[in-house]
């Protein structure tokens, strides 16, 4: 298993959410998008057994916010339908041997650069070797 791998598998489900596009850098475009973090936040290539944590990649989670009660719907809809598509292949077409979401992170509010306020949620993928 090795990271780019990885990383494709997780490009392949998310781009089973039609309404997002999917990035490895934080676009100039507006959102939603989902970003795949660059570099993992955490990583143990020395992972020899079955069901060790190899990694845990960080997915991002950009939308719009419209208002406080649409953006609590488009959040709330948006949580479970990240979750699904990261967790549709959960081999990511052989790449490893399981993955997991761990619980959202960095949940908030955000103003982008051009001043549009959007929300953001990261999701922790638990990948084992």
């Amino acid at each position: 298993m090795g990271l780019a791998a990885v990383r494709t598998g997780l490009k392949t489900n998310l781009s089973t959410l039609t309404d997002y596009n999917v990035f490895d850098y934080e676009p100039k475009t507006a959102p939603p998008w989902a970003i795949i973090i660059g570099w993992p936040d955490s990583y143990d290539p020395r992972a020899t057994l079955a069901g060790d944590v190899d990694l845990v990649l960080p997915v991002r989670i950009v939308i719009p916010w419209f208002d406080d009660n649409s953006s609590d719907d488009a959040l709330e809809t948006a949580m479970d339908t990240v979750v699904a598509a990261i967790e549709s292949d959960r081999t990511l077409g052989a790449a490893c041997d399981d993955l997991s979401c761990r619980p959202y992170t960095d949940i908030g509010a955000r103003t982008m650069p051009n001043d549009t306020v959007v929300i953001t949620f990261t999701v922790p993928v638990e990948v084992l070797v």
